[in-house]
């Protein structure tokens, strides 16, 4: 059985923590592959993508064609994003800092970026994985975008915490 550590509900606490969790932010830092998880008339799918982290926005980015997984999410846009340090440049960056190993869901609403901001997104995705650049050019691509606003960390002794944005009373400009 798991040991779960929850943050206390928004109703009832009050909240000292607003900033993102370290576990995520470490992720995000190492690793270049996520899972995305879609939903549509009762069948998931999922898909291993290429991710960004855009931290002035605090969502993650992910660039596709307009394909099955482009329409699940405009049928519904309710969607997991997983990423992990179980294997690859993060499994090694836990091991030289001294950092445990977890994984990070996304739970959110996803949609997809506005030609003002697409642009700027699809740069971003290119700068951070230049030798994949042309996985995310093209007018046939759209920038699907995942606010950051509730995770579930699960550590490698099945420790679960969550953490929620809407808990905090941060204003969005």
């Amino acid at each position: 059985m798991s040991q779960i550590e929850s943050i206390p509900s928004c109703e009832s606490n009050i909240i000292k923590n607003s900033e993102i969790p370290e576990e995520f932010l470490f992720l995000t830092e190492h690793c270049n592959i996520c899972f995305l998880s879609t939903s549509r008339e009762n069948c998931p799918d999922i898909y291993m993508m290429f991710f960004t982290y855009h931290k002035n926005d605090n969502v993650i980015l992910l660039t596709t064609k307009k394909d099955k997984k482009y329409d699940d999410i405009v049928s519904n846009p309710n969607v997991s994003v997983l990423i992990h340090s179980f294997e690859g440049k993060a499994s090694n960056e836990c091991s030289f800092q001294d950092q445990k190993h977890s994984s990070v869901t996304v739970t959110a609403k996803a949609f997809f970026a506005d030609k003002e901001k697409e642009s700027e997104y699809k740069e971003l995705q290119i700068s951070s994985h230049p030798k994949w650049a042309d996985a995310f050019k093209g007018e046939d691509k759209s920038v699907i975008v995942i606010p950051v606003e509730k995770l579930t960390i699960v550590d490698i002794k099945d420790k679960i915490t969550t953490w929620n944005i809407k808990c905090f009373n941060i204003s969005k400009n």
